[in-house]
């Protein structure tokens, strides 16, 4: 009887304690988001009649966008995922790195010619990202001589410092249990960021073109970077983890293509419209463009394209996996929702936020079990 008492009580305790931290969590939270807004709000208060004008204009251009990005790109085989060359990796050797492991550098130019031709000249004038980086640490080779799984890692938005990749994805912990990993950096993020930008500041963005082709460009270098690891280094299986827009990406990546043995999803942002909306629901210009049409689902059709919840994924649900922060107030839970549900796969909910992820590792060890159940990785 006493055991039982101390057992409700701890379960109790556990979980109010639970709830503090998700609170917490979200109220740190909520207050990047307000600031982030603050940043992206216009400014400009243009008189009404300008203002009417530039919205129609802006839905004129949006609804061209949406027929030339949804003129027969979203079936399989799509012509916005051409097939890329293997890339032509240079590799920079770092030295040692954790769990016994090599650490290189990887450069390869990238072939993306963005999907539409209007965009091309705009998009390619930023020589720095045209050149695609990658961290990869390479572990020992295994006592039964069999290649080493290796999973890739997508950052987050404002994200892509190896240094931080390496912590915020446990990489020592990945390593230790039998994979290899290498930290890619999106489009206009980390050594990709053009001269006097920030990392980020260019892609997701309200150039809605831009933010189409980088999607696609991420996935054309993701493919030749994979296939030359397979081609010239004896890579074998192959997946992906990613947190927040690197999640976007990798539910993208195992919808349009069988490159991967296995996603894993964490804080995943999925529903691109809604999210970039949010900021605008409280500016006069947001309001006037709600309007004249400028919606969800218009901006739906435009990102229609490269939308992770447009295809079925090309995996079975036991390799899937998606990872979700009751606090979250970022990429708030119904983005998490919708990719369990189009999944219909496994998750594991932490008690932290979007910044604040208290509990991630025990949901990475979960992940890991589970692809371990798939005959991928070692240990127990």
């Amino acid at each position: 009887m006493r055991s039982s008492r101390f057992d409700s009580a701890l379960g109790r305790t556990l979980e109010g304690a639970r709830r503090v931290v998700t609170r917490a969590a979200a109220s740190l939270d909520r207050g990047v988001v307000r600031w982030t807004e603050e940043g992206l709000r216009p400014r400009r208060r243009d008189a009404s009649g300008a203002r009417q004008d530039r919205a129609r204009r802006t839905r004129e251009g949006i609804v061209e966008l949406a027929a030339a990005y949804g003129a027969g790109t979203l079936a399989l085989p799509s012509p916005f995922f051409p097939t890329p060359e293997p890339a032509s990796l240079e590799l920079t050797a770092r030295g040692a790195g954790p769990e016994g492991s090599r650490v290189y550098d990887l450069a390869q130019p990238s072939a993306y010619l963005p999907y539409w031709a209007p965009a091309r000249d705009a998009y390619l004038r930023f020589r720095e990202n045209l050149t695609a980086h990658a961290r990869w640490w390479r572990g020992p080779r295994s006592a039964h001589g069999r290649p080493r799984p290796l999973i890739v890692t997508l950052h987050g938005w404002r994200a892509g410092a190896h240094w931080v990749s390496e912590r915020v994805f446990e990489t020592s912990y990945w390593l230790h249990h039998g994979f290899d990993v290498v930290a890619f950096q999106l489009p206009f993020h980390g050594r990709r960021t053009p001269a006097e930008h920030a990392s980020g500041a260019l892609f997701p963005g309200r150039d809605l073109a831009r933010t189409n082709e980088a999607f696609g460009h991420a996935i054309h270098d993701l493919r030749a970077l994979v296939s030359a690891l397979r081609a010239d280094h004896g890579v074998a299986q192959v997946g992906a983890l990613g947190m927040s827009l690197g999640s976007y990406v990798t539910a993208l990546w195992a919808s349009v293509t069988d490159d991967l043995d296995f996603a894993v999803a964490t804080i995943p942002a999925v529903a691109m419209p809604s999210l970039m909306l949010r900021e605008r629901e409280r500016s006069a210009q947001g309001r006037a463009a709600r309007r004249d049409g400028v919606d969800e689902a218009l901006l739906a059709e435009v990102f229609a394209v490269h939308s992770p919840l447009a295809r079925p994924p090309r995996l079975p649900a036991e390799r899937l996996f998606v990872i979700a922060g009751d606090g979250d107030r970022v990429t708030p839970a119904e983005q998490a929702e919708a990719l369990i549900q189009h999944w219909r796969c496994a998750s594991h909910w932490f008690a932290g936020g979007h910044l604040a992820q208290l509990g991630r590792h025990q949901a990475l060890r979960e992940a890991r079990l589970r692809l371990l159940r798939q005959g991928i990785g070692e240990g127990k």
